[in-house]
């Protein structure tokens, strides 16, 4: 079963992550899963059951009028998330890096999802088909939320073409993904358009972007062959935009 889940933390940090996960999990409509660590004193099934209503009062106080359909409590073993089911999202800042084999939400400081017809999720697009996946499942995020798409491209200048216009530099393989992209919004009827410009860096790009057109979230996946230091890695360095991250099935990388 899809859930949003987050680590239960009793920090500022953790209480932002604590608070939009519940407010993402209430607008998808999805369980919220609330993972947590016992503290060693907790031995009895008395302290685990103490504990663990002690740990859902808190999480409905953070969550007041936001409360998702469901919440579920689980004990980390080991004190890590090492699984999580497919389609499944996780809202963190610290996990964004490290975990890498499912999606991971990173919300900045952000404390819930920006919905509304003036806000987007800006999807980054590439010349390989590969990232249609990605294009797609941020456009159906899109659907749910009830907001727009952008879908932004950022293009090197052709040698010897003399033209200031990006839409120019495109190479055939980025234009048919662009034309895919937005074939696949209207399919699911969303509202979308293309931004395409020539930035210093593609990460740089990307943030400058989502913060200039207003964006709720920006949905990127990592390839299969990027270790640390990929586009996604870069573009979480730079945005204070709330940034999803998918993992290798939801990606189908």
């Amino acid at each position: 079963m899809k859930s949003v889940s987050v680590i239960f933390r009793t920090t500022e940090l953790g209480r932002n992550e604590l608070a939009f996960a519940s407010h993402l999990a209430s607008k998808l409509g999805w369980p919220l899963l609330v993972q947590y660590t016992l503290p060693e004193c907790c031995l009895s099934e008395k302290d685990v059951e103490e504990e663990v209503t002690r740990i859902g009062s808190f999480v409905r106080e953070i969550a007041t009028g936001n409360i998702p359909r469901e919440i579920v409590f689980e004990s980390l073993t080991g004190g890590a998330i090492t699984t999580m089911s497919e389609g499944s999202i996780l809202v963190s800042n610290e996990y964004a890096d490290s975990r890498r084999l499912f999606s991971v939400l990173a919300p900045r400081l952000e404390t819930e999802v920006q919905i509304g017809p003036e806000w987007n999720i800006c999807i980054p697009t590439s010349d390989n088909n590969k990232s249609l996946k990605t294009i797609e499942a941020g456009i159906l995020l899109a659907t749910v939320l009830d907001i727009g798409v952008i879908f932004y491209h950022t293009t090197w200048h052709k040698p010897g073409l003399e033209s200031d216009d990006p839409q120019n530099h495109v190479c055939n393989e980025a234009k048919q993904v662009l034309d895919t992209a937005q074939e696949i919004a209207q399919k699911y009827r969303v509202p979308a358009r293309s931004v395409v410009e020539t930035a210093p860096s593609v990460p740089e790009g990307i943030s400058r972007c989502a913060q200039r057109e207003g964006c709720a979230l920006i949905v990127m996946s990592r390839a299969n062959t990027v270790g640390r230091g990929g586009y996604a890695d870069e573009t979480k360095k730079r945005t204070t935009v709330p940034i999803l991250v998918l993992g290798p099935r939801e990606a189908g990388r």
